[in-house]
């Protein structure tokens, strides 16, 4: 099979698996994604299945799927850049896209950090880690925060009726509502990482 015919393959199988209660199978189907994960995203976007792809990888994420932290940074970073992609070229799925980038961002933020370092603070990086690092943890807090509001703007009923969102952004020591230059500057960093992604993996 190609790269085309194997990702819809993968695809199939682990949402066929998912909606049956075999959890080996289904983290095994999860795991075969992961070694597929570079090579999937595209054939994922051209089959309009980017959306699942993304979730599939926060899934792998969430079950702690990967055997060493490299691949999970490749992982992370993976999953931001097809959730951020399918929020922007699939309308109907924003809400469940921003969601689940919420939960990338803060939850699986230590494998983020050293890449946003890398695009805002490549310098600072090498000669001040600690600070680089303290500095990309806030500022994707901030990210994270910056999705919640669009959420709660957009979708008031369902944010306030969803306990996991509202967790997580009283959790994030920044203030709420936040004001006008962070939502600014958050949105500048999507942008920019999603530009740095997208040139990483030449996607």
């Amino acid at each position: 099979m190609n790269d085309r015919e194997n990702t819809a393959a993968l695809l199939d199988r682990t949402r066929h698996l998912l909606r049956g209660d075999n959890t080996r199978e289904t983290r095994r189907a999860l795991r075969d994604i992961l070694l597929a994960r570079r090579t999937a995203y595209l054939p994922a976007r051209t089959l309009d299945r980017l959306p699942e792809y993304a979730l599939y990888l926060c899934m792998a994420l969430h079950a702690e799927l990967d055997n060493e932290e490299e691949e999970s940074i490749e992982t992370a970073e993976l999953a931001y850049l097809a959730l951020t992609e399918s929020l922007l070229q699939y309308p109907d799925t924003r809400l469940d896209m921003t969601r689940h980038r919420v939960f990338l961002l803060y939850r699986f933020q230590d494998y983020l950090a050293d890449t946003w370092s890398d695009v805002f603070m490549q310098h600072q990086r090498q000669t001040q880690p600690l600070q680089a690092r303290s500095t990309a943890l806030d500022a994707l807090s901030l990210m994270a925060l910056s999705d919640v509001h669009e959420l709660e703007r957009e979708h008031p009923e369902q944010v306030a009726a969803d306990n996991e969102l509202n967790d997580i952004r009283n959790m994030i020591h920044l203030p709420i509502p936040p004001r006008d230059e962070d939502l600014s500057d958050a949105s500048l960093m999507h942008k920019l990482l999603r530009t740095h992604l997208k040139t990483k993996y030449a996607l």
